[in-house]
């Protein structure tokens, strides 16, 4: 089997978000999560094709499995763009524990349908949020309210009144595990519109998942585009859409997303990524 080290939401090495590609067939589970644990990526995805125009995914962080991962998306497909076993210009299925996913291959740029939108509860106790992040109360909120929301993963969006406030998040990981596993929460998408470049810059932490902190998290940005969607802040559709993560990691990630269909929305979650390793699994 061949694996591959790949940085997702970036057209330069070491930037994004770095995740592990495994190509094979008939992976073992358990092996599938040792690995995912040896090479020590937020996700890594392993991949076995099953037709011309489908493939099977299954993205292992390195305790568990998850659903979907949008960075490890973006991942596989550079690769098996990079292989020559994906063309540009077309689309393809992925098959994941959240369903099918459409992704489509244009322009240099990698695009991923994401699950219906579904919203669901509202933050009532940002006192409490508030104290996990270490930041103030006022700077929750604003004109936005805490939420969570999925188009795939249910993440809670954060809404942070100013970029030097989301610059200060600190929290105490073993507490906003807790948090989230209480609240059945895939992760803490913080957010502010506080941006001159592009829509919002966030940040993401998972730590219930082993994850403290992510450089780019597709899923979260979609779901982040429905909220802003639902509360009436994004109006327009089949516009792409930058948002920008990992700074604070020095890790600069750009992620598009893209509102479509006014009668049904959903969104669209894509960018770029860099190969920057790969080496066969002797085992």
């Amino acid at each position: 089997m061949k694996f591959f080290i790949v940085d997702a939401f970036t057209d330069v090495p070491f930037g994004g978000n770095p995740a592990g590609v495994v190509l094979g067939d008939g992976m073992d589970e358990s092996f599938m999560q040792l690995f995912a644990r040896e090479l020590g990526y937020s996700e890594t995805a392993f991949v076995e094709r099953k037709s011309d125009s489908s493939f099977h995914v299954r993205f292992f962080t390195p305790n568990t499995e998850v659903d979907l991962c949008g960075h490890a998306t973006i991942a596989t497909f550079t690769v098996l763009l990079d292989k020559g076993l994906v063309v540009e210009g077309r689309s393809y299925i992925m098959k994941t524990g959240a369903g099918d996913i459409p992704v489509h291959l244009s322009n240099g740029r990698i695009m991923m349908e994401q699950a219906p939108p579904s919203l669901g509860n509202l933050c009532e106790k940002v006192t409490e949020l508030a104290e996990l992040l270490e930041i103030e109360v006022s700077s929750i909120g604003g004109a936005l309210q805490p939420r969570s929301v999925s188009t795939g993963l249910m993440d809670l969006m954060v809404p942070i009144t100013s970029r030097r406030a989301l610059d200060a998040i600190n929290p105490d990981m073993k507490a906003l595990a807790a948090y989230q596993k209480k609240y059945g929460l895939d992760g803490i998408h913080a957010f502010t519109l506080d941006a001159t470049d592009a829509l919002a810059c966030s940040r993401n932490f998972s730590p219930l998942y082993g994850i403290d902190e992510e450089s780019a998290t597709g899923t979260a940005n979609g779901a982040m585009t429905y909220y802003l969607y639902h509360y009436g802040v994004l109006t327009d559709f089949d516009v792409d859409v930058r948002c920008l993560q990992g700074e604070s990691l020095n890790r600069p990630s750009v992620i598009t997303t893209r509102l479509t269909d006014p009668m049904e929305p959903r969104v669209l979650v894509g960018g770029t990524g860099v190969v920057i390793s790969e080496g066969i699994i002797r085992i």
